[in-house]
């Protein structure tokens, strides 16, 4: 198993969901005194890297307890009414990320930045709202990757996922198994054994790193 760090400071449990879709989410408890309220946060380990943003926690002694999202924090911004005629949808994310101080992932293929719609407007919201909105219409997906970046796509580009695992208990009707991964590097849209992963959530300690792995996501 790999040393799991937070900023720095030894990770003693917790656990770190990547949904299908959605910004990724951490609930940390850190041997050691974050003083990084509504700063980034960088979950690290031997072959992976998590870039997110404090979102709220407290200091007990050596211990501190927090959750962060993944991003620079900007997906619940409140952003202006706009409206839209034939832009790109490439366009239209990049304003997202403009005013929420987010940044685009260069993943996204080049099609799904070329998507566009006759017509497109939005109400005053959050950016997450307007991501959901978008992505329905597309039907698209979108995600905040391990480096703290918006990605979207289809989902269907999965790439080859890591081998050194212990499968531990099958779940297939349940949609999820239970592996013991050597590292955070299992996220969704990998394939793992011929299937895809459509969501992970970790649970951590200072001796184990256990998985939920979901193939069949509902």
């Amino acid at each position: 198993m790999s040393a799991i760090a937070c900023n720095g400071f030894p990770v003693s449990g917790g656990f770190l969901n990547l949904p299908r879709r959605g910004a990724w989410f951490a609930r940390l408890e850190v041997q050691g005194e974050i003083t990084a309220s509504g700063g980034p946060i960088v979950i690290s380990s031997d072959r992976a890297e998590f870039r997110g943003t404090w979102l709220r926690g407290s200091t007990d002694g050596a211990t501190t307890t927090f959750s962060a999202i993944g991003g620079a924090g900007g997906l619940r911004k409140t952003l202006p009414a706009k409206h839209w005629r034939q832009l790109p949808l490439g366009q239209i994310l990049q304003w997202l990320c403009s005013g929420s101080k987010e940044a685009l992932s260069p993943t996204v293929r080049a099609n799904v930045l070329a998507n566009s719609l006759d017509s497109y407007s939005r109400i005053e919201e959050s950016m997450v709202s307007t991501l959901d909105d978008i992505c329905d219409q597309f039907g698209l997906l979108w995600r905040m990757t391990p480096s703290g970046k918006l990605w979207v796509g289809d989902g269907q580009e999965a790439s080859k996922g890591p081998s050194d695992y212990i499968a531990l208990e099958p779940h297939g009707a349940r949609g999820f198994d239970l592996i013991a991964p050597s590292d955070l590097n299992v996220v969704p849209g990998m394939q793992l054994s011929g299937k895809t992963v459509n969501a992970v959530e970790y649970f951590l300690s200072s001796s184990s790193l256990r998985a939920h792995v979901w193939h069949d996501y509902s």
